[in-house]
């Protein structure tokens, strides 16, 4: 297996260089990076697109969870946070990072973080062997099925079967009739390869599957209400009115 593709993200030179030197004997890790700023973070992640960040917080520019929200690329990757204040452990916890270190950093604990990682893409690598068995995956827009795991198990889910999916942080949320399940992937991800024909994205937030809608009604400031088969109603932007000249032709 590859190294870890990793980019240590710090203003203070020191600690970028001691975490460097920490992560430079271990044989999958692979440091391709180093960002002294928010804004150089964002541009690193988005074109090297790394397995693995370790984030400062507190930076001048952008601080950690302005940088995430700037990631565009469709595989979210691990985040470990590191930081010299201990009040952003809830807030790590809501956008999903893998681990919270707090400064000073030592061996050990980033020793632990490395071996979640390891565990996790693991379970990763077998999501991905279970899902190309399956005869009808593609790497195009021509999605037919992909793997879930929740809870221990590997859930196959028929993209047929999707009503809609909305974003969640560096997650998505994948709703079926009866089930919702999180996957790290991100809507960006799910829209280039989710079939055009069948499903449109009517927000930042959201793509919808066009055989569940129901009825679409005006709502304020030019924006749109879509009542979903279920029940749901799901608000579309303005922005993403084209959806109605689709439908028209579906």
């Amino acid at each position: 297996m590859s190294p870890y593709k990793t980019i240590i993200v710090d203003e203070e030179s020191s600690a970028r260089n001691f975490l460097n030197h920490l992560l430079h004997d271990k044989s999958d890790v692979e440091v391709v990076a180093q960002c002294s700023t928010g804004l150089e973070a964002v541009e690193a992640i988005n074109s090297l697109e790394p397995d693995l960040v370790f984030l400062e917080i507190e930076m001048s520019d952008l601080d950690g969870f302005e940088i995430l929200e700037r990631i565009q690329i469709s595989q979210v990757p691990f985040i470990v946070f590191t930081t010299s204040n201990r009040d952003y452990a809830v807030k790590a916890f809501e956008v999903e990072a893998l681990d919270y270190i707090p400064k000073p950093v030592d061996s050990e604990r980033v020793e632990k973080s490395l071996e979640r990682i390891r565990k996790r893409v693991n379970k990763e690598e077998l999501s991905d062997q279970i899902g190309r068995l399956l005869p009808d995956f593609k790497e195009s827009n021509d999605l037919k099925r992909f793997v879930i795991k929740q809870a221990g198990e590997y859930h196959i889910i028929r993209t047929k079967d999707i009503i809609w999916i909305e974003s969640d942080g560096n997650y998505s949320r994948v709703m079926t009739q009866d089930k919702k399940f999180m996957i790290r992937y991100t809507l960006s991800g799910f829209k280039e390869q989710l079939d055009p024909n069948h499903f449109y994205r009517i927000s930042r937030s959201q793509i919808v599957n066009l055989d569940y809608i129901a009825k679409i009604k005006d709502h304020v400031y030019g924006n749109y209400l879509i009542e979903l088969e279920n029940g749901v109603t799901l608000k579309m932007s303005k922005n993403y009115r084209r959806m109605l000249d689709v439908l028209k032709n579906f």
